[in-house]
């Protein structure tokens, strides 16, 4: 969840955390916890949705690949296309390798328009 200061320029200010769903193999998104999450920050920065709102998702994949897997895929794209009225979502997936090397991409979900993955090493 993030505040925007300005077009395209956004700072994080909450996040949710969902360690009850899921294994260390395989993210699983629970709409209720994240929604219970959401409701509390709409509440604290007086539903300026405008302002403060839903930025997206991140997860690590700590033994596989960074790229996003059709699951992620297919979970974004139902976030843009839904009818919650959500134009775009970011997706981050990191992965700490050898102790030292961050490696992450960073996936733009845009209504009507495909998948923007970017890779950082």
């Amino acid at each position: 969840m993030a505040e925007q200061l300005e077009p395209g320029n956004f700072i994080v200010r909450d996040l949710s955390l969902d360690d009850a769903t899921g294994s260390e193999a395989h993210f699983v998104r629970s709409p209720e916890r994240h929604a219970a999450a959401l409701q509390e920050f709409f509440d604290r920065t007086g539903s300026d949705y405008a302002r403060f709102n839903y930025l997206g998702e991140w997860h690590s994949h700590p033994n596989f690949d960074v790229n996003p897997s059709p699951v992620d895929i297919v979970s974004m794209n139902d976030l843009v296309t839904g009818e919650r009225d959500i134009q775009f979502a970011a997706l981050l997936i990191v992965r700490l390798r050898y102790l030292l090397w961050l490696e992450l991409t960073a996936s733009a979900f845009v209504r009507g328009r495909p998948a923007v993955v970017a890779h950082v090493q």
